[in-house]
């Protein structure tokens, strides 16, 4: 009931957007004598000035969100910690956002080299059927499987006929499924849980693949760092072997 709202103390203006002549003649009659009330065309366009205004907001505050944790995310890569564990950290960050419609659970799968399937190497809050059934995913196979291979978002709101791993103990729900590419060539694949029925948020959708991007360029740093880091012990082990080879030479 409108009605209630004016005995409020703090009232001082009323803006009628409700088009009724009625209701405007009833704010007029029984407002305070220090309560405007706005109504007809007016109040439209302050309530549109309004609605503009709460929109930028919150959209300012969802680009300031956004580039936080990409910041975050590019403080983590710097660490020296191995690559699995900087996914284990990302993955946490992902799904503790709070400003995302998201369920606590989730995983981060890559490709191996030479190889057409995804393995899962970072999850939250999944449970051992799941970790066993999703452990390696064919290019193609399921949501993440379909991402990977069309190289584009994967959207599902319900347990479709996509939906081709199953598991016992299985519940409703939807996944955003988000490749993570460079260079064109699929790299891995996030995976988050939603609840059954949740409508696709665009703006989700562009956050989580620019998340993606960002992953992208860690995984690729921190595979060539471990790949020098591999030919460099092989190279000393190699330069010992020499080594004792030519002590073992000159003993006769």
């Amino acid at each position: 009931d409108y009605k209630d709202f004016l005995s409020m103390k703090e009232l001082n203006e009323i803006i009628n957007v409700t088009g009724s002549e009625k209701i405007q003649e009833e704010l007029l009659k029984l407002k305070p004598v220090n309560v405007e009330v706005i109504g007809g065309h007016s109040a439209k366009l302050m309530w549109n000035l309004v609605e503009e205004r709460l929109h930028s907001e919150e959209e300012l505050k969802r680009n300031y969100e956004t580039q936080s944790v990409i910041d975050s995310l590019l403080r983590l890569s710097l660490q020296n910690i191995p690559l699995g564990e900087f996914l284990d950290e990302a993955l946490k960050m992902l799904i503790s956002i709070p400003w995302l419609s998201f369920q606590s659970r989730g995983a981060i799968f890559l490709t191996e080299e030479n190889s057409d399937a995804l393995v899962m190497k970072s999850q939250s809050g999944l449970s051992e059927a799941i970790i066993k059934s999703c452990a390696k995913v064919p290019f193609g196979v399921c949501h993440c499987g379909r991402a990977a291979l069309m190289k584009q978002a994967d959207f599902s709101a319900y347990l479709d006929d996509l939906h081709v791993i199953m598991y016992e103990g299985i519940t409703p729900h939807g996944h955003y499924c988000i490749p993570i590419l460079s260079a064109g060539k699929t790299l891995g694949v996030i995976n988050l849980y939603i609840k059954e029925g949740r409508l696709h948020d665009r703006k989700d959708e562009d956050f989580l693949i620019s998340v993606a991007n960002t992953l992208a360029g860690v995984i690729e740093r921190k595979r060539a760092e471990e790949a020098v880091k591999s030919a460099y012990i092989k190279l000393k082990e190699a330069q010992q072997e020499l080594i004792q080879s030519e002590k073992l030479a000159a003993l006769g």
